[in-house]
């Protein structure tokens, strides 16, 4: 009778450690699987430069604003922006400046620096 006892004891106990390292295995994996779905949510940093059409100088004061947000930055005195927080593979963006057509423009965020041309009115 003690023999048996102490059998299902140690039963229970193997079981116990068994689907204690089970759960932590599962645990791990479904870690591991969030990670990789949650890659391509990752927030990017974008930038790029505006120059004029014709004359490549670059503009200062272009207000950039990513379609869809009220995400807005401007171009520097060397006509340089840079958007944080972006997601997906592509952005579209919205620029504006006095005396220049306003221009929608789809770009890549995979590309190092993007170049846009402003077409005076």
């Amino acid at each position: 009778m003690l023999n048996s006892a102490l059998t299902h004891s140690w039963n229970v106990a193997a079981n116990f450690v068994l689907v204690t390292r089970l759960l932590l295995i599962a645990l791990i994996f479904a870690g591991t699987l969030s990670s990789f779905a949650h890659e391509g949510d990752k927030k990017k940093t974008f930038s790029g430069t505006v120059i004029e059409q014709g004359t490549q100088e670059e503009l200062t004061g272009v207000r950039v604003q990513v379609v869809g947000t009220d995400q807005i930055v401007y171009t520097d005195k060397d006509g340089h922006f840079e958007i944080s927080g972006t997601n997906g593979s592509d952005v579209t963006l919205k620029f504006s400046f006095v005396s220049f057509e306003d221009q929608e423009q789809t770009i890549s965020l995979k590309a190092d620096e993007a170049v846009v041309e402003l077409l005076p009115r």
